[in-house]
């Protein structure tokens, strides 16, 4: 069981060579450990909240590293305790050497997501908040990264408060209504209720309308890239993506799995998918493919169903309900070469 009132520390930087890192101490131990390992003109018990501090680490009398030092009291830090935050060399052995000396002198190593989690249950966040730092951390698009800034401003959270503010008041007054129905007191009308209750539910209906494009700006729109082999598929693709990410043949079923890159469009996160083409006559590994075509295809937010224009048409095209779709008759290029050779 993990123990929430000890002190914990881990290295809050990505992995790998950089200019700087940043370990993070947390909890009531941090100016203890901080006598022990830090050399400065101050002493720990010195230092102010929300200032920096230049100084050298050692491990008992070895010099590790020059680092700075910035220090957030308790309550006023993310956690709301007591929270240090070491700036040293940005060296993968330097940066363990740090945090190996912190954990030998009284801290423990962070579980993932450690920090967030006692900032809410120190009440500085609500879970919608803490959601919101991880979406701000993983935010890959203009767009996700101002859903997850609202988010994180408590804005969704005020708004869920409104409508459970709006439920308890009218709750409270049915029933004193109720309670106090023969003490001759003036009551609300039964419609007055059901004005207030259609409010509430409009209310909730933005709320939830508004939660498939949270999703979306979230994991991203699907689009996936659809069709009967050998119709231009994968060149499609590759022209999107602008590389050649897809191995591109005249043979059919050249692709026999499903390939996906993450583009930005104007903002936005696109998941984009080209798939295996769809027939019926297909080999083993073939109908793998195809199967998991119609699998992704489910799953679409818009669906770029490609055909060769050249050609008579062999698949019909699938129906999935709610999912847009888009024919494109590709191959166009070829009717000049077609009217040449005849």
């Amino acid at each position: 069981m993990i123990n929430h009132n000890d002190t914990i520390a881990a290295v809050s930087t990505p992995p790998g060579i950089g200019g700087i890192s940043v370990i993070r101490i947390s909890g009531v131990d941090c100016t203890k450990i901080l006598e022990k390992i830090f050399k400065s003109n101050l002493s720990a018990k010195e230092m102010q909240s929300h200032h920096i501090y230049y100084g050298k680490i050692f491990d008992d009398n070895s010099l590790i590293d020059e680092v700075l030092v910035s220090v957030f009291k308790k309550p006023n830090s993310f956690t709301g305790e007591d929270v240090l935050e070491i700036s040293c060399h940005g060296g993968s052995f330097v940066t363990q050497r740090v945090l190996q000396t912190i954990l030998r002198n009284g801290a423990r190593h962070a579980e993932k997501g450690e920090f967030t989690k006692r900032a809410f249950l120190n009440g500085k966040i609500d879970l919608t908040e803490a959601e919101a730092v991880i979406d701000l951390i993983q935010a890959s698009t203009k767009h996700s990264l101002e859903s997850a800034l609202f988010q994180l401003e408590g804005k969704l959270h005020h708004a869920i408060k409104l409508i459970l503010d709006d439920i308890s008041t009218i709750r409270s007054e049915i029933e004193l209504d109720i309670d106090f129905s023969d003490q001759g007191l003036e009551h609300k009308k039964y419609e007055d209720y059901l004005i207030v209750l259609k409010e509430i539910k409009t209310k909730i209906g933005r709320l939830i309308s508004s939660a498939q494009e949270g999703l979306i700006l979230h994991d991203g729109y699907r689009v996936v890239i659809a069709g009967p082999p050998n119709a231009g598929k994968s060149s499609v693709f590759n022209k999107i993506i602008e590389n050649e990410r897809a191995i591109v043949t005249e043979i059919p079923g050249t692709t026999r799995d499903y390939i996906e890159e993450d583009i930005a469009l104007e903002g936005y996160l696109i998941k984009l998918f080209d798939t295996a083409g769809l027939r019926e006559r297909a080999d083993e590994i073939e109908r793998f493919g195809i199967e998991k075509a119609y699998k992704i295809l489910k799953n679409a937010h818009l669906i770029l169903w490609i055909e060769d224009c050249t050609v008579s048409r062999e698949t019909s095209i699938p129906s999935f309900e709610g999912t847009k779709l888009i024919s494109v008759m590709n191959k166009s290029d070829l009717f000049r070469v077609l009217r040449e050779q005849n």
